[in-house]
């Protein structure tokens, strides 16, 4: 065997190995499948109906957490807004996110004193871009974007009692 191919050999198996590991752990962790409305348990549609108000699934996806069948729909309300919602087997919601538009954003007024107290206090200064509010698992959650002085972004989740959920910094703060 020539140097320069063995050379190549050497350099190529690792980045193929490192692609094949990546697609392989994608396919492991990832076990949702595309399903038909109709196979979607009568709970469970009953609760997306009813969530949906008068519109329509166009896609339907079915996962297993935790030994439950989770289904996450995506929908059009009769209104024609885009909805997200995820639902187990039994009909429970565990997720509703309406689509973000500008006309969706929840004004600062509109928030609950203890998620402005958090929220403010995570800032370090920063002015608040935007605001939106979801439900999850029956309760709502606040998702802040800001950008600090020197252009980084900070994205936040508080719950509605005020306690923070996520943070996440383009730059080390602390």
């Amino acid at each position: 065997m020539k140097k320069s191919t063995f050379i190549s050999l050497i350099i190529a198996l690792p980045v193929v190995m490192t692609f094949s590991f990546v697609s392989a752990s994608y396919a492991f962790f990832d076990n949702s499948v595309k399903i038909d409305w109709s196979a979607v348990p009568a709970a469970a549609q009953n609760t997306i109906n009813a969530n949906i108000k008068g519109g329509k699934p166009y896609e339907v996806e079915k996962e297993n957490e935790d030994g439950k069948d989770i289904y996450k729909v995506k929908a059009k309300t009769a209104s024609d807004q885009k909805i997200r919602l995820k639902v187990d087997e039994s009909g429970k919601l565990t997720g509703l996110r309406y689509a973000g538009s500008k006309d969706e954003e929840i004004a600062w007024s509109k928030v609950p004193a203890a998620v402005q107290k958090t929220i403010t206090a995570n800032l370090y200064g920063s002015k608040v871009d935007e605001i939106e509010k979801e439900t999850k698992a029956g309760r709502y959650l606040y998702e802040i974007k800001a950008k600090t002085s020197d252009d980084h972004t900070i994205k936040m989740k508080v719950d509605e009692n005020g306690q923070l959920q996520e943070l996440k910094t383009g730059r080390y703060l602390f």
